[in-house]
């Protein structure tokens, strides 16, 4: 570090005497006139020789490390996994569904459906269980999955979806019994010479040229095919799966399974985000199985970006393009504003959706926990529908990156137009004044800015979700960060003013008698948060800000050869020295002072942080901690496909926070599952690739 800090001011030196003002470097200095058009100055050839810290011996660390490439085939193998084909059943929760059981006809009332069924699934946890008990009045029933989610139906009055590529539909079946006979067939809604319905969509997939299939099925999976005859037009689908019962063939009834049913027509290239952990079926997982939250994926782009390789480009590419995407498609905002997370699915860019918000399956159950027989309803949690100021500050920060590695000069710039909405919106709806100088701008000791919106659109009663008063050191350090890259990008200096704001509260944050970063204020009377003393404050503070005199000042770091104070507290105060049996008896450090158990994400910022201080001996060993299998693990046993990072260990480790979100309270934990968060954590330290900065080397504002 003390070669870089040295190289700094042997640039700006310089720079001093070509550009006099390029001196004025701290907050509270001379006014900025005439510091020039670049506030980051982008490290050219020559500038790379200056800066770069003085040559090491490589030593290797004690543990061996993870392969950079199984962490990274995780994430590929985490971001592919619903691009094969549009899934009319996988899992009833992962919300990956492209049809749904909404078509119904004949004696209704004589089917079920259980979405749920963990009755030998054909694979991953669930299985989707139809039963037919006939009351013979029609003498059948049908139910078809069909597009899009319309109460009551579709029956030809929107359009369907687009299938265009996929040749067949397959899927598995069997029987409760065996035995059972059930006839499947695929499109057909409001066909012409078979419906008099006068709806203005018909099914573009004739049923006439498609054989409908009669199974008669067995106890055993078995595998179903309906090939898609050539030359059909599949522009506008409207029934992706037609199952019918006949009471004379299943006079006794049936009861059969369907499992992983879907359409041939991969695309790699569809617009996604990834889900953030590999959760299990267990019910405390529920909010956490197709959840992508924002934060998460906006770390894995800079993770693809510092790999460098044109795969990994391209795959950075298709998450700024998501976000983008989903920015200007909320189902109810238009404003700028991302949520805190989405549904981890694909994008239908040709079924007219808007952005879908994570979520579950609610099955209404009796007092002794089994299905009522009630239908299922969709349930969202409030956090991951909500907006936090510091995820979107995070997915500005990495549409800026993308916008420097993928923009070409007179085309359109959707990354930094996007970037500069979602930044907008957090400086018009969030940010905090010491003084009443604009009615429509908060008034809060210490200025800043708050921590977002929480709550549903229309929160129940029209006023929609309630602002969070409560200011975080944390979202104030990423959003200095966004800030300076947009005045260095646009030459606006409204932003220079703005990344000053968000500096000066997180200065203020600082308590020089215990030497460490407060969490921020829990109101805008400035109430300090004393109770919990994180992590990340302190490693993401130092990223953000290490290079800037007035900060190095304010935490009394002007000796590059010594450890700066939020480090040495971190090792005093955050490490875990007593490692849970489960972790494999090795350490790391916890989520905050009052924390509980190794939190992986943090540890790896620690790493990031004696990287950057150029201390490479001390971040290859806290890095060779994660490495081994308490922290490390295949997302496949014995498949070799890639290996990701857990989250925590042990599982439920504490952060020292507590949250209450609608009814509930409680200890916010982490959870010991695969994390891309975590897996993109560890990428970046052990490349020593700071995030918020990624190539830039950042001046003072």
């Amino acid at each position: 570090m003390k070669n870089r800090i040295d190289a700094f001011r042997i640039l700006l030196q310089s720079l001093s005497r070509h550009l006099p003002a390029v001196i004025i470097l701290c907050l509270f200095s001379l006014p900025l006139t005439g510091l020039g058009s670049n506030l980051l100055a982008q490290e050219t050839e020559q500038q790379e020789t200056l800066l770069a810290p003085t040559p090491t011996v490589a030593t290797e660390s004690p543990v061996p490390t993870v392969p950079l490439d199984a962490l990274y085939g995780y994430l590929d193998r985490e971001m592919d996994r619903l691009t094969d084909g549009t899934v009319v059943y996988d899992e009833y929760d992962t919300g990956a569904a492209g049809f749904y059981p909404i078509n119904w006809a004949g004696d209704v009332n004589d089917l079920t459906l259980a979405p749920d069924s963990r009755e030998s699934p054909f694979s991953g946890n669930t299985c989707l269980r139809i039963t037919y008990q006939p009351a013979k009045k029609r003498g059948w029933v049908g139910v078809t999955w069909a597009f899009p989610n319309l109460s009551g139906g579709n029956w030809g009055e929107r359009r369907g979806r687009v299938l265009v590529g996929a040749t067949e539909l397959t899927g598995w079946i069997r029987g409760k019994l065996g035995g059972e006979q059930v006839r499947i067939e695929i499109g057909g809604i409001n066909e012409k010479g078979r419906s008099n319905s006068d709806q203005p969509n018909r099914d573009t997939l004739d049923r006439l040229k498609n054989t409908p299939k009669l199974l008669k099925l067995t106890t055993s999976w078995q595998p179903f095919k309906i090939e898609i005859p050539p030359g059909s037009n599949l522009t506008g689908v409207i029934g992706g799966l037609t199952v019918f019962f006949d009471a004379g063939k299943n006079r006794q009834g049936a009861t059969v399974y369907l499992d992983d049913v879907r359409y041939n027509n991969a695309d790699k290239n569809m617009l996604r985000l990834i889900r953030s952990y590999r959760a299990t079926g267990k019910n405390e997982d529920k909010s956490l199985r197709n959840a992508a939250f924002l934060y998460d994926n906006a770390l894995t782009l800079l993770a693809f970006l510092a790999k460098g390789d044109a795969e990994s480009a391209k795959r950075a590419k298709i998450l700024a393009d998501t976000l983008v995407w989903l920015q200007n498609h909320d189902r109810s905002y238009s404003d700028g504003r991302w949520r805190n997370a989405y549904l981890a699915v694909p994008v239908d860019l040709l079924a007219d959706d808007s952005a879908r918000l994570p979520g579950w399956w609610q099955i209404p159950t009796d007092e002794q926990g089994k299905p009522n027989g009630s239908a299922a309803s969709w349930v969202e949690d409030r956090y991951q529908i909500s907006t936090d100021t510091g995820n979107m500050a995070w997915t500005v920060i990495s549409l800026l990156a993308a916008h420097r590695k993928f923009s070409v000069p007179g085309r359109d710039k959707p990354y930094l137009r996007a970037a500069l909405q979602g930044a907008e919106w957090i400086e018009h709806n969030c940010r905090v004044n010491e003084s009443a100088d604009n009615p429509d701008v908060l008034v809060g000791k210490g200025g800043g800015y708050s921590g977002g919106f929480d709550g549903w659109e229309d929160a129940g009663s029209g006023g929609g979700p309630s602002r969070l008063l409560w200011r975080s050191t944390e979202h104030n350090i990423d959003l200095y960060v966004a800030f300076m890259q947009l005045a260095d990008l646009t030459g606006d200096r409204a932003w220079l003013e703005r990344a000053r704001h968000a500096r000066s509260f997180v200065l203020k944050m600082y308590d020089p008698q215990e030497g460490h970063f407060l969490a921020g204020t829990s109101d805008l009377d400035g109430s300090l948060n004393r109770d919990v003393a994180p992590l990340d404050v302190q490693t993401w503070s130092l990223l953000a800000m290490g290079h800037d005199p007035e900060f190095r000042r304010i935490i009394g770091w002007q000796d590059d050869t010594a450890l700066p104070s939020p480090i040495l507290w971190l090792d005093a105060n955050v490490r875990e020295l007593e490692p849970d049996p489960a972790c494999d008896g090795i350490w790391g450090y916890r989520f905050s002072r009052e924390g509980k158990g190794v939190w992986s994400e943090g540890t790896a910022q620690v790493a990031a942080v004696y990287y950057f201080l150029g201390r490479k001996e001390q971040a290859e060993q806290i890095i060779s901690y994660l490495s081994g299998p308490g922290f490390a693990a295949e997302s496949k046993p014995g498949s070799g496909r890639g290996m990701g990072m857990y989250a925590a260990c042990p599982d439920k480790a504490e952060t020292g926070f507590y949250r209450e979100i609608g009814d509930w309270s409680g200890q916010w934990t982490y959870p010991r599952r695969l994390h891309i968060g975590a897996t993109s954590w560890y990428l970046l330290a052990r490349q020593d690739v700071n995030p918020f900065w990624m190539k830039l080397f950042p001046k003072s504002p």
